[in-house]
């Protein structure tokens, strides 16, 4: 769509587009940047109106602890240090206490038993005593007087003021509670005290005070038109406010936002300032809240001051200055907007006019019209200098183009002339157009080039060549001025000659043919005859060759077996020489033997002696000696057998020792054989070898002849293969002479 609008209203439009979001930008820019300034000028007012009421009410609740703090130390003084004072005493100063301080609606002192005074039980409910009758004092205002009443609790533990005392061992403030006094409900606080006596809690002193002061004070802050403040402590129970009903009531059952009261809450426990934006809920308006907590003194109480504000009033300022930049910014967007409408009205005029004046010109320069309109325009601005300028330019240009058509039309009459073949004529006219000129000049160049290198004459060129074509190689081109005009002369004068050598050769190749085939004719007789005893020559050579190789192998065989029979002949010698030594290593034995027999049976015979002394001996004894006798001849037949058994191995002995020698001798022959053998078969084994080497010379020398008779086969056969083919080739020469002989005389040419 935008595509489809007029230059001028696009540009309006952009323009327009721009200048409104810069001025949106700007606007948008300044008001929010002077809108957050004045918001927190405004906000940084109320926070300081907020902290200068924070300051005045911790002063005044400081001052009640300062207090407190006083009459404890007093009295911390008078038990310590032993002072004497009495009942009367005490309450005269807080009196004095009370009287002084007009805000204090009451004073109290609550000692453990037995400390101050020792109990009376006659006291009991009076004079400031308890039910224990334990002195425990509270003096309160009532009617503009001051009245002594007693604690009506009966056992301390349960009282906040003395336990949180008790155990955080500093003061302690409560809860503000509304209480009757004179008639009328006020908003009380106590604040204790601890009192100690030797380091030790003995109980603690404090006052009533009441937050009607703070209460008027806070709610005369006023801030703007109807901005508000009110005092809360850090469990949400409201002190102070401008409504009274709300007073010592729990935010969170007065405001129906449990989000902003459990953040206030936890803000002012936490002691840390607090910012919300809600709905106010007295005038339901959108407000601007502001909380700053502050500390009691040192008892870890926090109560927090807020102030609320409608963001219409504390915004006021800054709404205003807002709208004022939006008002501003629209009237100067409508300002400049009328500016640019004007003139892009005038520029959307002048554009129109040169635009005209251009397509003018293009249907002019497209051949659509024969003349082009000036554009009017008078003004001395860019526009009118620009149509100046235009008009300046179209009138040469139309000079220039009549010259040029003129230089066009000369240029087609001459390209007729080369399309019918003839190159004489050049461009003469001059065109106004540099790039013209120089095409024109190109041309006649080229025109000359082509004239030079060709001729004047492309028909005379034409007719030669069909001549040519046609096999009439006499026409020629009379007197040729291009380079290819005397170059075709020249070629019908080489294919002339050409054609005369070719006939000559021809006729000569043909004779030469005719003999060539009576040559290869004889020659492939000659080679067939040669291949067949060749064959029979290989066939004879093979059974040879296999004949030696056959016995090539078989003498192979044999020098394996004689290589056998060495290694067999080896080990019988090697067998026989054990055999031989083993024969002497018996006949050792043997001899060690004998001599251990020659040993036994000289034992046996000194036995025997011995034995036929102890019998002779053993016979003199009579019948003490018959048992030593009977003994001594078994000891005899014992070494008669023994001597009998050493003859008899003797004899083995010496027969064995025969057979040694006899069984070493044989070895001694074997050994000798075995000797002969090998030297015997050594021999042979080197007949053999020497055989085997010759035979392997036959077989080599064999298969060398073979191989030779073989490839001079293959030579002969392909010999025969050629001389086929060379008879072939024969009579294809001769049909090709032939053919060149009757081309050659079918053609016209020069010599023939």
């Amino acid at each position: 769509m935008f595509k489809k609008l007029d230059f001028s209203k696009r540009l309006l439009l952009s323009i327009l587009s721009i200048v409104f979001i810069s001025s949106f930008v700007s606007t948008y820019l300044i008001e929010e940047k002077i809108f957050s300034s004045t918001q927190d000028i405004s906000q940084k007012y109320i926070q300081s109106l907020t902290f200068t009421n924070t300051f005045k009410a911790k002063e005044d609740l400081n001052k009640s602890v300062v207090l407190s703090y006083s009459f404890a130390s007093s009295l911390s003084t008078f038990i310590n240090k032993e002072q004497t004072y009495t009942k009367e005493n005490i309450i005269s100063i807080m009196t004095s206490l009370l009287k002084s301080n007009p805000y204090i609606l009451g004073i109290w002192l609550e000692i453990d038993a037995n400390i101050l005074f020792p109990n009376q039980k006659s006291l009991a409910k009076k004079n400031g005593h308890d039910s224990d009758g334990r002195f425990v004092p509270y003096l309160v205002r009532s009617d503009n007087s001051i009245v002594l009443e007693h604690s009506y609790v009966q056992s301390y533990p349960s009282r906040p003021w003395v336990d949180k005392s008790r155990v955080s061992g500093k003061e302690y403030i409560t809860e503000p509670y509304i209480s009757p006094i004179n008639g009328k409900k006020v908003l009380v606080a106590a604040i204790s005290v601890p009192v100690y006596k030797n380091n030790q809690f003995i109980g603690t002193v404090g006052i009533n005070i009441s937050l009607d002061s703070i209460t008027k004070t806070i709610s005369k802050i006023n801030v703007y038109k109807s901005g508000y403040a009110f005092l809360t402590t850090s469990t949400g129970i409201f002190i102070s406010h401008p409504n009274k009903e709300f007073l010592g009531k729990d935010i969170s059952k007065v405001i129906n936002d449990d989000n902003y009261s459990s953040k206030l809450s936890s803000k002012i426990r936490n002691d840390e300032k607090f910012e919300y934006e809600k709905k106010s809920y007295g005038t339901s308006k959108m407000s601007y809240y502001y909380t700053l907590p502050f500390e009691i003194a040192k008892t870890g109480v926090n109560w927090g001051l807020t102030v609320s504000v409608p963001e219409e009033e504390y915004l006021k300022d800054a709404i205003f200055i807002k709208w004022f930049a939006i008002i501003t910014g629209i009237i100067s967007f409508l300002i400049i907007s009328f500016v640019l409408v004007y003139n892009t009205r005038i520029l959307e005029k002048n554009l129109n006019l040169i635009s005209n004046g251009l397509n003018s010109f293009f249907t002019y320069l497209n051949k659509d019209s024969l003349n082009s309109e000036k554009i009017k325009i008078d003004s001395n601005d860019e526009f009118g200098k620009m149509a100046y300028l235009i008009n300046t330019n179209v009138k040469n240009i139309q000079e220039s183009l009549e010259k040029d058509i003129e230089d066009v039309s000369e240029v087609i009459n001459i390209v007729k002339n080369v399309e019918n073949g003839y190159l004489k004529n050049v461009i003469s006219k001059k065109a106004s157009n540099p790039e013209l000129i120089l095409l024109c000049d190109n041309f006649n160049n080229m025109i000359n080039t082509l004239k030079n290198n060709i001729g004047k004459d492309l028909n005379k060129i034409n007719i030669v060549l069909d001549n040519f074509s046609n096999h009439n190689f006499t026409a020629n081109i009379e007197n040729p001025e291009g380079k290819i005009e005397i170059s075709i002369n020249n070629l019908g004068k080489e294919i002339s000659s050409l054609l005369l050598k070719s006939l000559n050769t021809g006729l000569t190749l043909e004779d030469a043919s005719k003999k060539l085939i009576t040559n290869v004719d004889t020659l492939n007789s000659s080679s067939n005859e040669a291949a067949a005893s060749l064959e029979e020559t290989a066939a004879a050579l093979e059974e040879i060759t296999s004949t030696i190789i056959s016995n090539t192998e078989n003498i192979d065989n044999m020098t394996i077996s004689s290589d056998s029979l060495t290694l067999s002949a080896k080990d019988g010698l090697n067998l026989a020489e054990e055999t031989s030594s083993a024969m002497d290593n018996i006949t050792d034995q043997v001899t060690l033997i004998t001599e251990a027999i020659s040993v036994i049976d000289k034992i046996a015979f000194q036995t025997n002696i011995l034995s036929l002394n102890a019998a002779v001996e053993a016979s003199t004894a009579g019948e003490a000696g018959k048992g030593f006798a009977v003994v001594a001849q078994e000891v005899r037949n014992l070494a008669s057998r023994s001597a009998e058994a050493a003859k008899e191995i003797k004899d083995l002995v010496q027969n064995a020792t025969a057979k040694a020698s006899y069984g070493k001798n044989i070895s001694a022959e074997m050994i000798s054989g075995y000797q002969d053998l090998l030297k015997d078969v050594n021999s042979v084994d080197e007949m053999i070898k020497n055989i085997s080497a010759s035979s392997k010379e036959q077989e080599s020398g064999i298969t060398q002849i073979n191989d030779a008779i073989t490839n001079l086969d293959r030579q002969t056969q392909e010999n025969a293969n050629i001389a086929s083919q060379t008879y072939s080739i024969a009579n294809q020469t001769d049909e090709l002479a032939k053919q060149i002989v009757e081309d050659s005389q079918s053609k016209e040419f020069f010599g023939k």
